[in-house]
């Protein structure tokens, strides 16, 4: 049987969403490891992690064949007036010269408040200078690495899409160089991340900044992106009475 799937990246984005709707008495199931279920407003939608990257991406698509996509997760900002907890909805994707145009969501009004944004897909993750570079060429508004093979894939398969993408980091922001150079095309390399980080305690530092970070960002999402999917059910519920 095919569901409605929320898409996440990674388990830091994933998480807080999980935690939230237990909270909130939403009745959450695990099919698996990778894969949890909650049922909103009488909708079960299966909440998935992708993994970093379009190829990981693409193989988790394949596997749950979803009737609905709403993508969600952190992204860089690639403008100045970007600041780290914004949140916006896709409006296109970019990747290199191909730009894609999201359909218009059935969750639009829900997310009207929202500013729209223009998403770059990059092959891996970008330091400082490279976010510059892309906003001096004025690529987009946001970036991240896996949204151009989703929304490819919907668009080929005629399934609706919906995204939504906080700010994790500002233009200016670094990452810590131990997680750049922990990317090798397929995922980050997290061992090697904590190897590091055993032995350079500046970076350990760094890494747990980060860490905090992305958790308050995520749970900032996870607000947003209930209150979504919610109020969504609810009208669904109204509508079909």
């Amino acid at each position: 049987m095919r569901w409605p799937v929320v898409l996440f990246a990674m388990e830091e984005e994933r998480k807080p969403f999980l935690d939230l709707c237990r909270r909130c008495g939403i009745r959450t199931e695990r099919p698996g490891r990778r894969h949890a279920r909650v049922v909103l407003g009488g909708r079960a939608w299966d909440v998935a992690l992708t993994g970093a990257g379009e190829a990981a991406a693409l193989r988790c698509l394949s596997r749950l064949e979803p009737s609905e996509i709403v993508h969600a997760g952190f992204a860089g900002a690639l403008r100045p007036d970007l600041s780290v907890g914004d949140t916006a909805r896709i409006v296109s994707v970019r990747k290199g010269p191909e730009v894609l145009e999201v359909p218009r969501s059935r969750f639009a009004s829900g997310m009207s408040h929202l500013a729209p944004a223009r998403l770059v897909t990059a092959p891996a993750p970008l330091g400082a200078s490279d976010k510059r570079l892309m906003h001096s060429h004025d690529a987009g508004d946001l970036v991240d690495m896996e949204s151009h093979a989703v929304l490819a894939c919907a668009l080929e398969e005629g399934i609706p899409y919906t995204g939504l993408r906080i700010v994790s980091d500002a233009l200016d922001d670094e990452l810590p160089e131990a997680v750049l150079e922990a990317w090798d095309g397929e995922g980050f390399r997290r061992s090697w991340i904590f190897r590091r980080a055993l032995t350079r305690w500046g970076l350990a530092g760094e890494l747990l900044e980060l860490r905090r970070r992305c958790k308050k960002v995520a749970e900032m999402l996870a607000e947003h992106l209930l209150a979504l999917l919610t109020a969504q059910g609810s009208a669904h519920e109204k509508t079909s009475e």
